[in-house]
């Protein structure tokens, strides 16, 4: 294949690879993760092993395929590329494609490990690998019960923190995604007038579009149970929320007939942290729905940067100050009102980003995300109360 490649005089082939990245996807989702994962290799060129698995499949079938990806190199006439390597997985074959990914692993690079898959990352050939990689992405927006979740990777996070000789990171996607809220937040810190009001945050409202159900399996689970329906990203940004500002707790108490979790500072005063569902009247454009004779069914729900819909903190102190930050057509909007009057708003694009582009970002960092792990731990303590 390389021979072939490099009989093109007019653009001679660089062969480049500078980590391993191996891709667990469902068989349905390979078209677009190839597309994917060829975008990724143009910034990060890799020996990439993509795992299309179909557990669901009658027989048992290993099949695989080899392809390089070239891309010319900015101003330069020669070609950068990389292997893509693709093997395809049925029946209870999924639980021996490990056998076959372990040796096209080139042994002196790091390896990345990217579940691509609905649900948890698990099963066999996954449990083998994350045992010999560097780092694993997985997305938490792909998780159907978050309050559940949680729990399970805090204890992932721990445990894996504990291996010898090196640990196991992990990365998220969604934690990427939200970004753009974190930064938001933060930035408010930055005006010295808003900072003292701020040291006095009495109230966090974060108003959340609900999980819809996506198969009809899981509809009555869902209805029953309204927390089965908060996703992911309102409880990762309460999680941030409670480990950047020290707060202790929660403890969880009801007010106005809805539970709201209530945190301490250090100076022994209290911080209320409401997680709301939005109304009919915020509902998501991205929400489209489909009628159906039993169940209505959405196309898709809101996820990542849109499935938080605002964040409100309320201040007390001998004055009053609010402010509000809310996603309107794909931008978040600051607004600030002190003593009643309205202070300069900001507007910034929140468009989600690909997952091309997200796990790049999450390649480029090296060491162990602190910062996630302390939220995500903050995060399952709330979920829990919820």
């Amino acid at each position: 294949m390389w021979s072939e490649a490099s009989a093109d005089t007019a653009h001679p082939v660089i062969r480049a690879r500078i980590l391993n990245l191996v891709i667990f996807v469902d068989s349905a989702g390979l078209g677009e993760t190839s597309d994917a994962a060829a975008e990724l290799a143009a910034r990060h060129p890799s020996r990439t092993i993509i795992v299309a698995m179909n557990p669901q499949a009658p027989e048992s079938r290993l099949q695989a395929e080899v392809s390089a990806r070239c891309n010319l190199s900015f101003g330069r006439r020669q070609q950068i590329c990389s292997e893509q390597i693709v093997i395809g997985a049925d029946g209870r074959s999924v639980d021996d494609v490990h056998a076959l990914v372990s040796p096209l692993l080139t042994s002196d690079l790091r390896t990345f490990l990217w579940w691509r898959m609905a649900g948890w990352p698990q099963g066999h050939s996954f449990e083998v690998l994350s045992d010999t990689c560097d780092r694993v992405l997985l997305d938490s927006a792909r998780f159907v019960f978050a309050a559940d979740e949680l729990s399970v990777l805090s204890a992932l996070i721990k445990k894996l923190g504990k291996r010898k000789p090196a640990i196991l990171l992990i990365g998220d996607l969604n934690w990427t995604r939200l970004g753009v809220w974190r930064t938001a937040l933060a930035s408010l810190y930055d005006v010295p007038q808003y900072r003292d009001r701020l040291s006095q945050l009495r109230r966090i409202t974060i108003t959340y579009h609900p999980t819809e159900p996506h198969l009809e399996s899981t509809c009555r689970e869902l209805k029953s149970s309204p927390s089965a329906r908060m996703p992911m990203e309102p409880l990762l940004m309460a999680g941030w929320l409670a480990s950047r500002l020290n707060w202790n707790g929660p403890q969880s108490v009801q007010a106005q007939g809805r539970p709201v979790c209530v945190f301490s500072f250090a100076n022994k005063d209290r911080a209320e942290l409401v997680l709301s569902p939005a109304g009919p009247a915020e509902a998501s454009p991205a929400e489209a729905e489909v009628k159906d004779a039993r169940i209505q069914v959405p196309k898709q729900r809101s996820a990542g940067v849109k499935a938080i819909s605002k964040i409100q903190l309320e201040c007390g102190g001998e004055s009053t100050a609010e402010f509000s930050i809310r996603i309107k057509d794909s931008c978040l909007q600051t607004m600030v009102v002190i003593d009643g009057q309205a202070q300069a708003g900001r507007v910034v694009a929140c468009d989600d980003k690909p997952d091309a582009e997200l796990v790049a970002e999450e390649l480029d960092i090296l060491g162990q995300d602190t910062v996630y792990e302390d939220a995500i731990r903050a995060a399952s303590s709330l979920a829990a109360l919820v």
